[in-house]
């Protein structure tokens, strides 16, 4: 979006996103149940993914492999390599071969980087979307309602190949993807819009509700007959969550996105989110958790933040130099 206008409300929900997500794991330390309802930060992202390649055109799909590809494993790499050479280093954490290698090929995860199981599921996300792309389109050209159809289609083809025949994916978090994709290319039908982003919503406050009674009220007994479709409805639940907050955040904080030093930070969110993401895990929680260095939570807390934004600046410095290298 260099080029274009940049859309300060997604922005702005963007930063929303990541301030939930490193909420989320800091309370995951001291193991408070809100914890997982901040998580929801992640299926934002994933949504505000799909939503901005809704509309983008992909003429040539190795050339869009090859750009999102670089542009998520460049960082991911130097991460883990840093890590890795942490560990062994300054830790006693056995470090094997295969361990070393999945975490490269990001098909495991490493001690202290939990979070990083967004990576192969963004990665998946963009292997799809020249499919969602064609497709879409395609049904476009016809009918509205085939379009429609298409991404029904798409959605379950996603809920079995992912739910029923893999169980490294979640076929939910692929889904939210997709939800996003949908909503982008529904903006051309505003009146279409607007009812799926009210269904969403109402979905998700079904779902929660349920959740709510089975797990925390203990209204609805969780039989084993029961536990099969439970426990998928609770991620769409949270699915619908982020959207939600997505779609009404966008609509509630236009307003404010008018102002230029909300702009300025915005701009600045915008450039390190995604290294802020992969790197605040590590401080938090894991073998380099700094969360209890100091009797004073805050101040752990407040150290944690320093440190987080001073080596995600460094990352993305770093990081640019070696994306520079694949341009040329």
């Amino acid at each position: 979006m260099a080029e274009q206008k940049r859309d300060m409300t997604i922005s702005f929900v963007r930063m929303l996103a990541m301030i939930c997500i490193v909420t989320c794991h800091v309370m995951q330390y001291y193991n408070m149940e809100l914890a997982w309802w901040f998580n929801a930060g992640v299926q934002m992202f994933l949504c505000i993914s799909g939503y901005l390649y809704g509309r983008k055109k992909i003429p040539a799909i190795l050339a869009f492999y090859r750009k999102n590809f670089v542009k998520i494993l460049i960082d991911y790499e130097i991460i883990i390599l840093s890590v890795l050479a942490v560990t062994f280093l300054f830790t006693d954490i056995s470090l094997t071969v295969p361990s070393v290698l999945g975490a490269l090929f990001t098909v495991v995860t490493i001690e202290g980087g939990a979070h990083l199981w967004f990576i192969p599921t963004i990665l998946m996300c963009y292997l799809l979307t020249p499919v969602y792309d064609r497709v879409c389109s395609r049904a476009e050209e016809k009918h509205a309602v085939l379009f429609l159809g298409s991404i029904l289609l798409l959605f379950i083809g996603n809920e079995l190949v992912f739910r029923q025949l893999t169980g490294y994916f979640n076929a939910a978090w692929i889904n939210c993807y997709l939800l996003g994709f949908t909503l982008r290319r529904l903006q051309s039908y505003r009146f279409w819009y607007s009812i799926a982003a009210f269904k969403i919503a109402l979905a998700g406050a079904l779902f929660i509700s349920v959740q709510i009674g089975v797990r925390y009220l203990q209204l609805i007994p969780l039989t084993d007959a029961w536990r099969p479709f439970y426990y998928p409805m609770c991620d769409y639940g949270h699915v619908f969550l982020g959207i939600t907050l997505f779609t009404f955040g966008r609509v509630l904080l236009s307003p404010i996105c008018k102002f230029n030093p909300i702009q300025r930070i915005l701009q600045l969110s915008d450039r390190y989110s995604y290294q802020i993401y992969l790197t605040h895990h590590f401080f938090i929680l894991g073998p380099f958790t700094l969360m209890a260095l100091t009797a004073n939570p805050y101040v752990n807390v407040a150290l944690i933040l320093f440190l987080t934004v001073l080596t995600a600046v460094l990352l993305q410095k770093i990081s640019a130099k070696i994306s520079q290298m694949f341009a040329k």
